[in-house]
C-alpha cells in the first residue's frame, strides 16, 4: 500500500474510486505521483446505508463531538487495479464561513492546523492495521469549485489521500481525526469495507 499526497484534487463524498492519468515528479528521497483534477475522472460509489447501524458519538474536551461510523455502509466491491481517492475533511466558504477563509495554499495550512483556527489535530488513515498520520503535506486548496450545493460557496480546501490498488480479498478502511481549535469543535471516525475482485 502507498499513500500518496493529494494536490488539486477534491470531492465531497467518503469514498471515491479515480481513474487518472498522472505525472511523475522526483523529490529528494523519494519519488510521490501526483494528480491532477483535469486529468482525472472519477465514479461516484453510492453507497447504500447498512439498515442495523447507525452512527455513535463521544465527547471531545473541547465540548463538540466525536461522529463513529463502523459498518455503516454496505462494502464498496471494486475491480482489481482501481486506485482510490480518500477525502478526509473538507472545508469550504459557503456560509457560514468560520473564521476568514484562506485565498492562498500557506494560509490554508494556517487555517486548517493551527489551535487559534480550525485546530486540525491526530488525522490518521489506517488500511488494514497499517496506519499513516496525514499531515500538512496532505491538505489540498484552496481550489475553485462550481456553487456548492450546500450554500454557494466556490471555494474549498480537503485534506486527503491517494491509495494506491488494494490486492484481491477484502480490506478494511478506516479515518479518524478532529477540528478541535478556536473555530472548530468537532471528530470524526469512519470504517469502510472494500472487497476488491479479480479485473
Amino acid at each position: 500500500m502507498l499513500i500518496e499526497e493529494s494536490e488539486n484534487l477534491h470531492t465531497d463524498k467518503i469514498l471515491t474510486v479515480a481513474s487518472v492519468q498522472s505525472r511523475d515528479k522526483k523529490r529528494p528521497g523519494h519519488e510521490i505521483r501526483h494528480f491532477c483534477d483535469n486529468k482525472a475522472i472519477t465514479q461516484q460509489l453510492r453507497r447504500e446505508k447498512t439498515p442495523d447501524k447507525s452512527f455513535t458519538f463521544t465527547s471531545l474536551p473541547c465540548g463538540g463531538v466525536t461522529a463513529h461510523g463502523h459498518g455503516f455502509y454496505i462494502p464498496f466491491v471494486v475491480k482489481s487495479g482501481t486506485p482510490f481517492y480518500v477525502p478526509l475533511i473538507g472545508v469550504d466558504d459557503s456560509p457560514p464561513v468560520l473564521g476568514t477563509f484562506p485565498t492562498t495554499a500557506r494560509a490554508a495550512l494556517d487555517y486548517f492546523f493551527k489551535p487559534d483556527q480550525l485546530g486540525g489535530q491526530n488525522w490518521v488513515i489506517t488500511v488494514d492495521g497499517r496506519s499513516t498520520a496525514v499531515g500538512p503535506e496532505f491538505l489540498a486548496g484552496p481550489v475553485t469549485t462550481q456553487p456548492l450545493p450546500d450554500g454557494g460557496g466556490t471555494h474549498a480546501i480537503y485534506l486527503a489521500v491517494f491509495l494506491t490498488p488494494l490486492s484481491v480479498g477484502d480490506h478494511t478502511v478506516n479515518f479518524s481525526g478532529q477540528l478541535e481549535g478556536v473555530l472548530a469543535c468537532f471528530g470524526e471516525d469512519f470504517t469502510y469495507k472494500v472487497k476488491v475482485v479479480p479485473y
